[in-house]
This record gives structure tokens, sequence and C-alpha cells, in this order.
């Protein structure tokens, strides 16, 4: 760890030699891995797993979703090639939204359907076992099921007509 600069050569930085090093046990202290167990009398890492649920999304998160399946489903439904539609940007950028966007994904595969595997596979790292050579029907239903198994999306929303 540098405590002091002593010159700097042309190049702007100082040979090694002109650094001052703390005294090596000081070096291992602060490079030991932090023990949060030792701090509070627990190891928070393990229970972490057990308490801790990432927030519901926000209807800001929502909406977000929605304007860019949107713009997808608007902007990609001439298409035929299944590479230029999972490479849209509004696509891609659903991709990025993470796990989250998995059950509005499954929503909006349920109501208006469209090539949603390539996202669901990317997001959930996963792929349902389909038969060989399975139609877009199949591939999109394996996904519902898939989906309902899971509770990330409800029955109701087919009968709805959401």
């Amino acid at each position: 760890m540098v405590t002091d600069i002593r010159t700097y050569t042309a190049s702007g930085s100082a040979p090694m030699s002109e650094y001052l090093h703390l005294p090596p046990d000081s070096a291992q202290q602060i490079n030991r891995p932090f023990d949060a167990g030792a701090l509070y009398g627990t190891d928070l890492r393990k229970e972490a797993g057990v308490w801790y649920r990432p927030p519901p999304p926000s209807d800001d998160f929502r909406q977000q979703f929605l304007a860019l399946a949107d713009k997808w489903h608007r902007e990609t439904g001439h298409l035929s090639s299944p590479p230029q539609i999972a490479l849209h940007p509004a696509y891609q950028q659903i991709i990025g939204m993470g796990p989250a966007a998995i059950p509005f994904i499954l929503e909006d595969l349920q109501r208006r359907g469209g090539q949603w595997y390539w996202a669901l596979m990317a997001i959930s790292r996963q792929s349902p076992p389909m038969g060989p050579m399975p139609t877009a029907k199949e591939i999109n239903d394996v996904w519902l099921r898939w989906g309902r198994q899971r509770r990330l999306i409800s029955r109701q929303l087919q009968f709805q007509g959401i």
C-alpha cells in the first residue's frame, strides 16, 4: 500500500523504489478476507439466502418493459429471420432487464405470442425439454407451462383475454 510518493519521472509515474510500503504484517492484515461473522457474531452470507428476496418490480419497470415489448413487436412483426428478431435492440434491452422481466415476458407471450424463447433461455439459463423440430406454438406452450409450474404467470390470464 502506497503512503508517500517522493518524485515523479517524466512519464508521470514514480519508480518502484520511490514508494514507501507498509510493513508486511500490516499488509497481511489489510488483505485478509473480511469476516462478517467476527463483526456481527453470525455469518450473514449463510443467512442471506434464507431471508433475502429481491423487491418486486416497480410500475416503472413494468412500463419500461411494455414500451420495449411494443416497440419490438411493432418493428419485428413482419420479419421471419429469428436472428434478426432476437438481435433487435429492444429485445436485447429486455434481456438486459434480467430475471425480473421473466413474468412480463411470459404474460406477453401468453397474450400476443412472439419469439420470446431466446430471451427466456438467455435470462433463465434453462431450456425446457421439447420434442424434435417443435413448431413455434409448441415452443410457446412449453415455456408457458414452465412459467405456470414456477408460478410466474397465472392460468387466469388466458381466460381473461389479457
